[in-house]
């Protein structure tokens, strides 16, 4: 894992992360590298952490993707739309492409370090190998004076608002009702969620899917047709998404604040993730949230409790 200790005398607004990756066929026969598995298997982890202990990006390479892919799609940004030449048995292909950090900025002067780390795989598929991999960082900062800053952020820091973002991975069981399945994380400002739906039998999608609170009674939160969920998600974004891919934006799906759901208000477990689907589906949830200061969130915006 290589690790990188960013300046702490401005305001990061976003990295953009070119990536250089030679690919090379050490089988016996041709092959075709898919987008997907280059970003899962050659990126496995990239990670932002502050003062060594607190994470703000967790993702590897597809997850990235997948959330660069809600900004309207150019030949540029297209990531997920590339396509790779046949590589012959025993040769090697160059690849490059760009992903974005790009969910909040990182007030860089409250914190004592910002670490930013990359791990390369090396293997994309049976005998398709990493051979060399780099990743050039660009960092889009803003410098404010010791004044500016205090105005914008408080005394102590107070109003400083960073982004938390990771993925995580369960399964949804076939079923024949709409049932929930993985439990929504709380604790922090939730913004939303980009959720890859991966079914058993590649083609299969989950009929319904929504959110189910289940205490102290059950209640259905959210039931969306899944082709009329990413319909209004193609709408919204003005963009098309993989084939398995749905978006959540709780600030206006699950609240009306445009703002997101106070996730300190609930317990663990008490909201889920539901779908009904005959097939299995593994699931990777990407979650999108603030760290923020609680109290103040709480004057400043209206959250409805359900």
């Amino acid at each position: 894992m290589s690790t990188l200790n960013l300046p702490r005398n401005s305001v990061h607004d976003a990295y953009i992360l070119k990536f250089n990756l030679t690919v090379a066929n050490n089988s016996s026969a041709p092959y075709t590298p898919e987008i997907k598995n280059v970003l899962k298997k050659a990126i496995t982890d990239i990670r932002l952490v502050t003062d060594s202990i607190r994470v703000h990006y967790a993702l590897n390479g597809y997850d990235l993707a997948l959330l660069n892919s809600r900004v309207q799609k150019t030949q540029a940004n297209d990531t997920l739309g590339m396509t790779f030449e046949e590589i012959p048995a025993g040769e090697h292909v160059d690849l490059t492409f760009a992903l974005y950090l790009d969910e909040g900025d990182i007030v860089a002067p409250a914190h004592n370090n910002v670490e930013l780390s990359i791990q390369f795989g090396g293997e994309i598929d049976k005998d398709i190998i990493v051979a060399t991999a780099n990743c050039v960082i660009t960092l889009k900062e803003t410098i404010y004076s010791g004044a500016q800053l205090e105005s914008l952020y408080g005394e102590s820091w107070e109003r400083v608002v960073e982004p938390k973002v990771y993925a995580l991975m369960d399964e949804c069981a076939g079923n024949t009702e709409f049932s929930g399945f993985m439990e929504i994380p709380n604790g922090t400002l939730l913004r939303g969620a980009v959720v890859d739906f991966t079914p058993a039998d590649g083609e299969t999608y989950p009929e319904l899917i929504g959110l189910l609170r289940t205490v102290p009674d059950r209640v259905e939160l959210g039931k969306e047709d899944w082709f009329t969920h990413r319909a209004i998600d193609e709408i919204i974004y003005e963009t098309t998404f993989p084939k398995g891919c749905v978006i959540y934006d709780f600030g206006t799906q699950w609240q009306s604040n445009r703002v997101g759901k106070d996730g300190w208000s609930f317990a663990k477990g008490d909201i889920e993730l539901a779908a009904k689907s005959e097939v299995k589906q593994a699931i990777r949830y990407i979650s999108l949230e603030s760290l923020v200061n609680i109290p103040l969130y709480k004057q400043m915006y209206a959250f409805t409790t359900y």
